[in-house]
């Protein structure tokens, strides 16, 4: 019999316990990471950054898929003003571009630029923690 009180109080107290990790919701506006040369990194989420009680900060991209008539190709750049640096990309890889395409208005995004201003690596991602951005 006591063991049985002692393995429905564990039981208990484990339901008792709250999950840390549950409902959690982070704000994380844009941040920019620029060097001397002009190369950089950049991210945040698009929501946070839309909600931020400023008005100069921003984060996004833009893509445009060229027909065969203006030459057949895909072209995407990214940017991001945190206030006080700036950082901007463009590129024609069609990793990246297909990357950037897939970004949404709640999109969590991470941007690698090299001194040149070309997009090397860009992340993309959508978490229940970001921020949906608001009207």
């Amino acid at each position: 019999m006591r063991v049985r009180v002692l393995a429905f109080l564990t039981v208990a107290s484990l339901c008792l316990v709250p999950v840390a990790d549950a409902g959690q919701k982070w704000v994380y506006p844009v941040w920019v990471a620029k060097n001397a040369d002009g190369s950089g990194s950049m991210g945040g989420t698009l929501g946070s950054t839309r909600n931020s009680a400023d008005t100069v900060t921003r984060l996004g991209c833009f893509y445009e898929n060229f027909t065969t008539a203006n030459g057949g190709y895909k072209y995407a750049s990214c940017y991001g003003y945190d206030g006080t640096n700036q950082l901007s990309c463009g590129t024609t890889d069609p990793a990246l571009t297909d990357t950037i395409a897939r970004l949404q208005g709640d999109s969590y995004l991470w941007v690698q630029v090299d001194a040149s201003g070309n997009c090397l690596r860009v992340q993309i991602g959508a978490q229940s923690f970001a921020a949906p951005k608001a009207p």
